[in-house]
């Protein structure tokens, strides 16, 4: 009878053991997941303060009652992007030719993106968007 119990006693004690190698990997699935969904929304975010800033620029070309300058587009930028850090924010703006109306105005945004856990030795990337309309008026 000692003999049959014998092989089940050594295996006390082994789940702790396997789970405690296993939580980090899972872990790091984790992280990584939230991550991968960070990235997803703050590029998304971008994309959309790109095309937002274009479409304000488009109604208020060289024509309109007030035309919008790159300051102006720049805060629609920011004001479209409440959740990311204006400072990490490079908005850039062309106009090909001019600001007249059937010319075409480009915005183009650009994020240093920092990743949620500082410890991380990867360095930051850069997230951009871009967004080119024709002026109306």
């Amino acid at each position: 009878m000692n003999f049959i119990r014998w092989p089940w006693r050594c295996e006390r004690g082994s789940l702790m053991t396997e789970f405690a190698m296993v939580l980090p990997i899972i872990m790091l699935f984790g992280v990584g997941v939230i991550e991968i969904g960070r990235v997803m929304y703050t590029s998304s975010t971008i994309e959309e303060a790109a095309r937002e800033a274009a479409r304000f620029a488009v109604v208020r070309g060289a024509t309109a009652t007030k035309a919008a300058t790159v300051g102006d587009i720049r805060d629609a930028v920011i004001e479209n992007a409440p959740r990311l850090d204006a400072a990490n924010m490079n908005v850039v703006v062309t106009y090909e030719p001019d600001n007249a109306p059937g010319s075409f105005v480009t915005v183009r945004v650009e994020y240093g993106y920092e990743f949620l856990i500082p410890a991380t030795t990867i360095a930051p990337i850069v997230l951009s968007g871009a967004s080119k309309m024709m002026i109306a008026r």
